[in-house]
């Protein structure tokens, strides 16, 4: 697993300073299986570790073949993180968008267009799933475990560390997110992936559910 603060940081709960996105954003992400190392760069050395804020959930994916959309299912909502543009390892997201059922399927359709000819209000995540099948989605749900720690390291850019469960398989991911695509190049281009599979989201869960 990744050479991290994982398990030497305090175990308190997400401080209210804990990074949220409420921008574009750009990203670059691995994931290795469990049991295989990684060395952390030296240049690394720079984050900040008294900060590291640890988080505990599990997340409800509504995976879409083909899309690349980060879709969360939350309570009785969606939170949908889109993909502007991906660019050799590194994906730009824009600002996060939140729907609570009911809800009009017109402002769901700026991220899925097919349900622009649905006419009524979509009542919940079981009649949501129905028309996306209906209207040629394939749409599952799939949940992910996490336990992650996050901190700020040079350039601004953010850092997590996280260990995730999905479908009964541990994986550790090591994230860096920036609005600037400078600094995730300069920092990314000195960790050894190894083994490992650089990729978003979307990307990984369909490799996992589909090997």
């Amino acid at each position: 697993k990744p050479q991290a603060p994982l398990d030497n940081a305090d175990k308190s709960t997400v401080p209210a300073n804990y990074y949220t996105r409420n921008s574009s954003t750009w990203e670059w992400r691995a994931f290795w299986p469990e049991g295989e190392t990684v060395e952390l760069p030296a240049s690394w050395a720079s984050f900040n570790n008294s900060e590291i804020a640890e988080e505990e959930n599990e997340d409800h994916y509504l995976f879409v073949h083909g899309k690349k959309d980060n879709i969360k299912i939350r309570g009785k909502g969606l939170k949908i993180k889109p993909v502007l543009e991906a660019f050799d390892e590194f994906i730009a997201f824009g600002p996060s968008a939140k729907f609570r059922f009911p809800e009009k399927p017109l402002l769901l359709a700026a991220f899925l267009p097919r349900l622009y000819e649905v006419r009524r209000k979509i009542r919940g995540i079981d009649e949501l799933l129905q028309i996306m099948s209906v209207t040629g989605y394939q749409p599952s749900i799939i949940t992910v475990s996490k336990k992650r720690q996050g901190s700020s390291m040079m350039f601004g850019v953010q850092i997590e560390f996280a260990r995730i469960q999905v479908n009964g398989r541990i994986y550790h991911s090591i994230s860096l997110e920036s609005p600037y695509l400078t600094a995730l190049r300069i920092l990314a281009r000195n960790l050894s992936v190894g083994s490992g599979q650089v990729a978003g989201y979307s990307d990984f869960l369909e490799r996992v559910i589909r090997s």
